[in-house]
């Protein structure tokens, strides 16, 4: 996104949903909670972002949705 890519609100193909899973269990088992991946044409690139997933302002912008507030209300439940 930093280099000008556009982004839009769209859902996840059952096979970005499957990629995701996949590596969601991986990173809960290095206690991981908060990651971002990159998908491109329903594939992973290889990008995981543990330390800076930087789309989550992006995120509220074009869905309204907080993912900050509901992530850290999960992590304290």
């Amino acid at each position: 996104m930093s280099k000008g890519a556009k982004v839009i609100n769209t859902k996840l193909t059952k096979v970005e949903k499957q990629i995701s899973n996949l590596i969601a269990k991986d990173l809960k088992k290095e206690n991981i909670f908060f990651s971002g991946i990159d998908l491109i044409d329903q594939k992973h690139n290889g990008d995981i972002n543990v330390t800076s997933p930087t789309g989550i302002k992006t995120y509220y912008d074009i869905s309204g949705k907080n993912l900050a507030k509901t992530f850290w209300k999960e992590l304290k439940a």
